[in-house]
């Protein structure tokens, strides 16, 4: 990690560490336990005093930030815990709003202006630098999580395969801080999700136009296919309370045989979305597929929207 500082700047030189030292966690390009440079390599590569160094070191490590060990490396600390104090962080960026609009004005750009170029800027930062992941057992059902995560939410969403995380755990951006997953696989995101990413298990349900493809079916036997068997008494009954009194035979996508047999004996076939290869291998031209979809739940996303992502300006005002 390479910083640098500007003497003709405006902000104090400690300052201008301590924000790219900011940045570079926020982003994920430091990550907690990685070491930083000593005080004295950065003395000699910034060519500043030591003191400016030690000033941004000790400033960060009383906030939390780092942790300086005597004689040792300084290292970048745990992150605290997800939830956010609205008014502690709304009267930071009042600072940080103040000096940028007086610099803007000292360079003559207009206020309203300098706000455009931030909504494009911070747009683009969010595009590249996504905070929030959606974590599903196929990459098929995580984007489309991911999508309705990003709609509520207004901020990009990568969707993440949990499988593919378990074989790498590089898969996940560094800049994601906030893995949602569906309860379903909580256990298994906090085994594979370290800090200083945090997990939040939500609450999903069929979705409302899936949920009417169900009502729509008739014939009385329908098959389910799914791919593990723990999920299976779940899903049954979750497409059991669509169905009505119709019986409903469940198999397991990897059960070769009896997915065979099961689409030669109904006539209808719902089926979760990590089992789609497997359905279409076997599908018959007689049999009407249904894919199960599920929406996150609208409530619990926008009570973690506001728990994350507070709207400063109204917080502080309303304080």
């Amino acid at each position: 990690m390479r910083f640098a500082v500007d003497p003709a700047a405006r902000s104090p030189l400690f300052r201008q560490l301590q924000d790219q030292i900011r940045y570079a966690i926020s982003v994920g390009d430091l990550v907690p336990g990685d070491a930083l440079p000593s005080i004295r390599v950065l003395e000699s590569r910034l060519d500043v005093n030591r003191n400016t160094v030690r000033r941004a070191y000790l400033e960060l490590q009383l906030e939390g930030t780092l942790i300086m060990r005597p004689g040792r490396e300084t290292v970048v600390a745990e992150r605290p815990p997800a939830e956010i104090d609205p008014r502690t962080l709304g009267e930071a960026t009042d600072g940080l709003v103040a000096a940028m609009l007086q610099r803007a004005e000292s360079m003559g750009v207009d206020s309203k202006q300098l706000a455009e170029c931030v909504a494009s800027a911070a747009a683009a930062h969010d595009d590249a630098y996504p905070r929030c992941a959606f974590l599903e057992c196929s990459q098929r059902q995580s984007d489309y999580m991911a999508r309705r995560v990003a709609r509520r939410f207004g901020r990009r969403v990568v969707g993440v395969d949990l499988h593919d995380l378990e074989r790498d755990a590089s898969v996940l951006p560094p800049s994601v801080r906030f893995v949602l997953t569906p309860h379903w696989h909580a256990a298994e995101a906090n085994r594979h999700v370290l800090a200083p990413r945090h997990v939040f298990a939500v609450g999903v349900r069929i979705s409302a136009e899936c949920g009417k493809r169900l009502g729509r079916i008739r014939s009385d036997s329908v098959g389910l296919v799914v791919r593990d068997a723990e999920s299976l008494p779940g899903f049954r009954e979750r497409v059991q309370s669509h169905l009505g009194s119709r019986s409903v035979r469940a198999v397991l996508a990897g059960d070769v045989d009896a997915l065979a047999s099961l689409m030669n004996d109904v006539k209808d076939v719902v089926y979760t979305s990590p089992c789609a290869d497997a359905v279409a291998t076997h599908a018959t031209a007689r049999v009407s597929l249904h894919e199960l979809l599920f929406d996150p739940t609208a409530e619990e996303l926008d009570d973690l929207r506001t728990r994350l992502f507070p709207s400063l300006v109204e917080k502080v005002q309303a304080a």
